[in-house]
This record gives C-alpha cells, structure tokens and sequence, in this order.
C-alpha cells in the first residue's frame, strides 16, 4: 500500500487539507488517519468509497491502477486532440496539393490564389498544432513527475499511443475523413469553402 499512503498525502497537501479535516471525514482518529499515510494501516472499503468525494480523485488513482489524476488525463485529451489536428492539417495539404497539380492547367488565376492561401493555412494550422503538442507534452511530462510512484510504463505508453494514432490515421485518413473532392471541394468553388477542422 506504498503508493496508496504516498498519494494519500499528496493530495491532502494538494487539497490544502489538515490530517484531522481527513480523519473527521473518514470518521477516524488523527493517530489512525496518519497511520494510513504512513503505510502502517491498510484503507477499509468505507474509507476508500468516501476519499474521492473529499479529495477530488479516483480510487484507480489512489491505488496505482492509473496514474493519471484528472489534470493529466485532460492534458493527455488535449495533447492526443493536437497530435490529431497536426495529422489531418497535414493529410490534407497533401491533399489540396494533388488538386492543384491535376488541375493547375484549368485554373483560373483566382482559384491558384486561393487554393495557395488555403494551403499556407494548413501549413499554419500545422505549426500551430505542433507547438500545441510540444506545451502540452511538457506539462504534462512535468505533472506526471509530480505524482508519486508513476512508472515508466506510462511514459513510454504516451509516446505509443501518439505514434499508433499518427499511424492509424495517415494510413486510414478516407475512413475517418471524406475526401475533399467528395465534400464539394471544386476547384471552381472555393470561395467562402473550409476544409472540416478537428474537434
């Protein structure tokens, strides 16, 4: 119960709580809540079905189940939500460019000018969601090293799930976005026409 005394603690001191605020929540003596803090007593199910009320943070999270409290699982929403973003401006910028090489002979001046802003909007789009990611990474890298006991697993597991979704999206974008020609992307109509934007 090493992991569930050290977070215990820490999300008293997070919650700016005294160790007798706790222990009259849960009903105990200061000496038997500390005692839990200390690893020298193990949590009953009363106790560990009343702490996330008080504290603000699952019981998975408590005992090691995960190690993502809730401020890191939003960071990792926000992180994977960028990685995408990046993905599918790219994707179709690829895209709009092979519009434009197929059909450059029959473009008139004006749709080249647009076709070229719309393109130099997904390059923008592009640094944006990069910088996005490099932020949220490192707050979320930092967050994450502020819980006790959080393994290495979780680390590489991040690292993982973005390579996987890169991957899975780049090889399958069709299925998950229509083609831009299929969305009534004309080259004689792109006035006022915006490529979907991730959520």
């Amino acid at each position: 119960m090493e992991i569930f005394s050290a977070r215990l603690k820490c999300l008293r001191e997070r919650n700016a709580l005294c160790t007798y605020q706790i222990a009259d929540k849960l009903s105990l003596s200061t000496l038997s809540y500390e005692d839990l803090e200390n690893g020298q007593r193990k949590p009953d199910v009363d106790m560990l079905a009343k702490l996330p009320d008080i504290l603000g943070e699952s019981v998975d999270f408590l005992i090691g189940v995960t190690d993502y409290d809730k401020l890191c699982a939003h960071f990792k929403l926000q992180y994977m939500r960028s990685v995408v973003g990046y993905v599918v401006s790219e994707q179709r910028m690829k895209e709009l460019e092979e519009i434009l090489s197929e059909s450059h002979s029959k473009s008139t001046q004006y749709q080249l000018e647009t076709n070229t802003n719309i393109t130099k909007e997904y390059v923008s789009d592009m640094l944006k969601f990069k910088a996005e990611q490099r932020e949220l990474r490192d707050t979320l890298y930092t967050r994450l090293r502020e819980i006790p006991f959080v393994s290495i697993k979780t680390f590489r597991n991040i690292d993982n799930e973005v390579a996987e979704t890169i991957s899975r999206i780049s090889s399958n974008f069709s299925e998950y976005y229509p083609p831009l020609l299929s969305i009534d992307w004309r080259l004689s109509s792109f006035k006022n026409t915006y490529p979907p934007r991730p959520d």
